[in-house]
């Protein structure tokens, strides 16, 4: 059985509760990641941010780069598990249509699984 610790993505972009919008999408932009989790000040998962929401927020004057995103986050939080199989990662990111999902332990984010992790993994073990 491949679990998701085996294919999850182990560096990725976090930002904490306090940042402000502008910095996090400059690095949403940098880095080429359209959702990230939010932290808090003790590293554990409170929320999940969009790139999408951020620029739809500043374009629909709803706030500035000056805001904190602790007040915009999602808190409704889909995760994943190490020790789950794969294909139940898959299935949740369909389910709730994410393109990407943390993989948590103990509150803490340790991981992330994104559509194209599933795709590249199903295509190279389908073949």
């Amino acid at each position: 059985m491949i679990t998701v610790e085996q294919i999850m993505e182990k560096r990725f972009l976090a930002v904490r509760e306090t940042d402000r919008v502008g910095p996090v999408l400059e690095w949403m932009d940098r880095y080429k990641v359209g959702i990230a989790p939010v932290l808090n000040e003790k590293k554990k998962l409170v929320g999940m941010i969009r790139e999408k929401q951020l620029y739809q927020g500043l374009f629909q004057q709803e706030y500035d780069p000056l805001h904190v995103i602790e007040n915009i986050i999602d808190r409704v939080i889909i995760t994943v598990s190490k020790e789950e199989h794969w294909i139940q990662a898959a299935k949740r990111l369909r389910i709730y249509n994410l393109s990407a999902m943390p993989v948590v332990e103990d509150g803490y984010v340790i991981g992330m699984v994104t559509q194209e992790i599933i795709l590249d993994h199903f295509i190279v073990h389908s073949i």
